[in-house]
C-alpha cells in the first residue's frame, strides 16, 4: 500500500546520479530528457507501474536498459477511495506538478532539458490541466519545456465506468469518516463539463506537443463476476491533427504494466519513447524537422512501421546491405535495388545511416508520385516554386545532402510512370523499387531479388505469433504448419488468418477446417484464381464474412474503402465511424 512518501516527484533513474552512494556520477552523461509518469485514478506512484505477478516496475527495471540517457521521475498524489489526508481538485495537483518540477530542474541545463510525460487514465487529465493553467514564469518555464505526453487508457471525453466509481466512493464515505476526492471521480463522469473543458481547451493551445494515445483491447475485470471495457477508443483518443494513435492488447490496469523487453505490449510504448530520444539527439530538440523527421514522413510516419512478428528473410536483408554498403573502396555512383516486398523493413533496420533523410514514394500512378513529391518539396521547405518535382531533384543532388534513400513503392507500370524522371542525376544516394515486375531488375535498377516464400517453420511461427498462441503446444505447431501450407506461406493470408483466429477465439483445428470450406465455395465461382490469389482472397474471405455478420455497417465501410486510394482514405473517416453520435 502506497504511503504519503510516494506523493510528489521521486527520482527512479539518473544517468548523472549514482543511487548506491547518493552521490553525483564524477562523468556526467548528457540527459536527453525527464520521463515523468503520472497514474491515474485509484491508482500510486509505483504500485500504478508494478507488475502484479512478477513485480516488475518497468520504469525502473526495464526502461533504464533501454534508454540509460534519460531521468525517470514518477508523481504521486492522493487519487484513491480511501486513505486520504486532505481535500484535492485537479488544479492543485497540476499545480503542485509543476512546483516539483521547478524545484527538481535548478541547472541551467535541466530547465532547459525536455520533459515527457507518461500518463495512465485520469493521469493524461492532470498533465493536461498543468500545461493549461497560469502560473508563475518558472512554471511557464516548465509549460514550454513539454515536449511529448504519452496517454495510456485516458478517458478524453469521460468514462462510463466513473459512474460506479462515484458510487466505491460514496459508500466508503458512508462508511468511514475520511472523505474521498469526489471532485476528481467527478471529472471522469460521462459527459463531465469540466472533463470537456479541459479537452476542448488543451486541443486548442497543445502548441508543438507531440501526441501519443494508447487505447486498450481487452475487458478488465470488475469484482468476481463483470468484465468491462473502461475506457473505450473513442473517448481514448483527442482526434487532432498529427495525433499517433495505438491500440494494446491490454486491459485498463496491464496498458502500463509489462513484464520484460520483449513483452509486446511494452515494446510499442518504448519504441515511441525512444523515437522522441532520436529527436534530442545531439541535444537540441530543434531537430524535429531535421533528417530524422523526414523518415517516411511522405506520406507516412515511421513510427507505425515496425512489425513484431516479423519472421525470416535476414539473408535477404544481408544481400540488401552488402549491395548498398559492401565495398566503401568503390567509386560513389548512386546505387538501385528492385526488390519484390521487404523495402520497409530494410528501411527499418538502416534509416539512422542516411543523415539527410528517407523519403517513401507512391509510385503507382503519376499522380500519387507527383503528390509526394508536392509534400516533399513543403517538407523540406523549398519555397514557392513552379517545378517542385525539379526542385526535389535538385536538393537531393546537393553534395551535402548525399546520404538519402529513396522508396518507390508499387513501381509495376514503366510505361504509364516514367520513374527515370524522378530520379536525381548524380553520383550517390540509394534508390529501392518495390515492383511485382521481375523485368525491371537491369533496366532501372542495377540488382535486384525476389522473394519466396516464407519457410513452412516461419510461416508457421508467423502464424502463430499473429494469433496470440504464445507457448504453442506441439500439436499446435504441427496444425500451424499444416495451415501455413494451405496458405502457401504468404504472409499476407498469415496475417489475415492470424487476426481471425486471435479475434475470435478459435482453434487452430477450427480455422483448418474452416479455412477447406471457404476455399471450396470460392472455387466454385472462380477455377482460374491460381494459388496465390487463392490463398490470399480465401483468408480474406473468412474475416469478411464474420464481419458482415456480426456488422454491416464495418462492411459497408469496407466497400466504400475499395473503391478509394489506399494512401487517400482519410483518418477521420475511421474517428467518425467508431462514435455513434457523428455517425
Amino acid at each position: 500500500m502506497a504511503g504519503e512518501e510516494t506523493y510528489g516527484l521521486t527520482v527512479l533513474h539518473d544517468a548523472n546520479f549514482n543511487f548506491t552512494t547518493q552521490e553525483k556520477n564524477h562523468s556526467s552523461s548528457v540527459v536527453l530528457f525527464d520521463l515523468v509518469a503520472i497514474h491515474g485514478l485509484n491508482g500510486d506512484a509505483i504500485d500504478t507501474w508494478t507488475h502484479q505477478k512478477t513485480r516488475v516496475m518497468w520504469l525502473k527495471d526495464l526502461l533504464p536498459e533501454a534508454l540509460p540517457n534519460i531521468r525517470i521521475m514518477t508523481f504521486g498524489y492522493n487519487a484513491r477511495f480511501k486513505n486520504f489526508t486532505a481535500q484535492q481538485d485537479l488544479r492543485s495537483i497540476s499545480s503542485k506538478l509543476l512546483n516539483e518540477l521547478v524545484d527538481f530542474r535548478t541547472t541551467e541545463e535541466e530547465k532547459s532539458r525536455p520533459i515527457v510525460f507518461v500518463c495512465h487514465s485520469l493521469g493524461g487529465i492532470v498533465a493536461k490541466k498543468a500545461l493549461l493553467i497560469g502560473c508563475s514564469e518558472e512554471q511557464e518555464q516548465v509549460q514550454r519545456s513539454v515536449y511529448g505526453v504519452l496517454f495510456l487508457g485516458t478517458p478524453h471525453n469521460g468514462s462510463s465506468l466513473a459512474v460506479m466509481g462515484k458510487l466505491m466512493a460514496n459508500i466508503v464515505s458512508a462508511c468511514s469518516p475520511m472523505r474521498p476526492p469526489r471532485t476528481l471521480i467527478g471529472v471522469l463522469q460521462k459527459d463531465s463539463q469540466a472533463l470537456l473543458e479541459i479537452t476542448e481547451d488543451f486541443c486548442k493551445r497543445r502548441n508543438k506537443v507531440k501526441l501519443i494515445s494508447f487505447y486498450e483491447l481487452e475487458l478488465t475485470s470488475i469484482g468476481p463476476f463483470l468484465r468491462k471495457l473502461i475506457v473505450k477508443q473513442q473517448s481514448a483518443l483527442l482526434n487532432v491533427p498529427h495525433e499517433i494513435a495505438i491500440p494494446q492488447f491490454a486491459d485498463h490496469r496491464n496498458i502500463v504494466r509489462f513484464t520484460s523487453l520483449q513483452d509486446r505490449t511494452f515494446r510499442p510504448v518504448l519504441r515511441r519513447l525512444q523515437k522522441l530520444a532520436q529527436d534530442f539527439q545531439g541535444g537540441s530538440t530543434a531537430q524535429s524537422t531535421s533528417a530524422q523527421e523526414l523518415v517516411l514522413a511522405i506520406p507516412f510516419d515511421i513510427t507505425t512501421l515496425p512489425c513484431p512478428s516479423f519472421c525470416g528473410r535476414d539473408d535477404v536483408l544481408e544481400i540488401m546491405k552488402t549491395f548498398f554498403y559492401g565495398d566503401p573502396s568503390e567509386s560513389p555512383t548512386r546505387r538501385t535495388f528492385a526488390l519484390c516486398g521487404l523495402a520497409l523493413h530494410y528501411v527499418l533496420q538502416t534509416r539512422s545511416q542516411y543523415k539527410s533523410g528517407v523519403a517513401l514514394m507512391n509510385a503507382a500512378s503519376v499522380a500519387s508520385l507527383e503528390a509526394d513529391f508536392d509534400r516533399l518539396h513543403n517538407l523540406l521547405k523549398l519555397g514557392e516554386s513552379k517545378n517542385k518535382i525539379n526542385s526535389v531533384r535538385s536538393w537531393l543532388s546537393r553534395a551535402e545532402n548525399s546520404q538519402w534513400l529513396l522508396v518507390f513503392d508499387n513501381v509495376d507500370d514503366l510505361s504509364s510512370v516514367p520513374i527515370r524522371k524522378y530520379l536525381p542525376a548524380v553520383n550517390w544516394g540509394h534508390v529501392i523499387f518495390t515492383t511485382r515486375d521481375q523485368g525491371i531488375i537491369g533496366e532501372i535498377a542495377q540488382e535486384g531479388h525476389v522473394l519466396k516464400p516464407l519457410t513452412t517453420e516461419d510461416a508457421a511461427q508467423l502464424l502463430l505469433e499473429r494469433s496470440g498462441v504464445r507457448h504453442a503446444t506441439d500439436n499446435e505447431m504441427e496444425e500451424a504448419r499444416d495451415i501455413a501450407d494451405l496458405l502457401g506461406s504468404l504472409p499476407l493470408a498469415l496475417v489475415h488468418a492470424g487476426a481471425f483466429l486471435r479475434s475470435r477465439h478459435r482453434t487452430l483445428g477450427e480455422y483448418h477446417q474452416l479455412y477447406k470450406t471457404r476455399r471450396n465455395e470460392l472455387l466454385r465461382f472462380s477455377t482460374r484464381l491460381g494459388d496465390t490469389n487463392q490463398a490470399i482472397l480465401t483468408a480474406w474471405e473468412i474475416n469478411f464474412k464474420q464481419a458482415e455478420q456480426e456488422s454491416p455497417a464495418a462492411t459497408n465501410l469496407l466497400l466504400l474503402f475499395s473503391f478509394l486510394d489506399q494512401a487517400s482514405i482519410p483518418e477521420l473517416m475511421l474517428h467518425r465511424g467508431s462514435s455513434p453520435q457523428k455517425r
